[in-house]
């Protein structure tokens, strides 16, 4: 199957971090196939945006942040590495988000 002016290029599924506006989101399910539903992945449910699939697919080249793209972060090194009470902080802060 080949990719079509009407099918993203890689398909996006609910829960993939994508990149978009250099920022990271968070893909949401949509209400219609015609739209991505985007989260920021440091956002609440108030920061929700919806992007026209169609429209960010005709307009790539003259706006290029609006394009998704798979999102990546760097492979983690010996300096990253804590104690046990930096991960307990980490650990409930990230509570505190949810």
């Amino acid at each position: 199957m080949t990719a079509t002016a009407q099918q993203p290029k890689v398909p996006f599924s609910p829960g993939v971090i994508v990149r978009c506006r250099k920022r990271d989101w968070v893909l949401l399910p949509s209400d219609g196939q015609e739209t991505y539903r985007l989260r920021p992945l440091v956002g609440t449910t108030a920061d929700v945006v919806e992007i026209h699939k169609r429209l960010s697919e005709l307009k790539k080249d003259e706006l290029p942040k609006e394009e998704l793209h798979s999102s990546t972060f760097p492979l983690p090194t010996t300096q990253d590495l804590s104690d046990a009470a930096s991960t307990h902080l980490l650990w409930q802060a990230a509570r505190l988000t949810l």
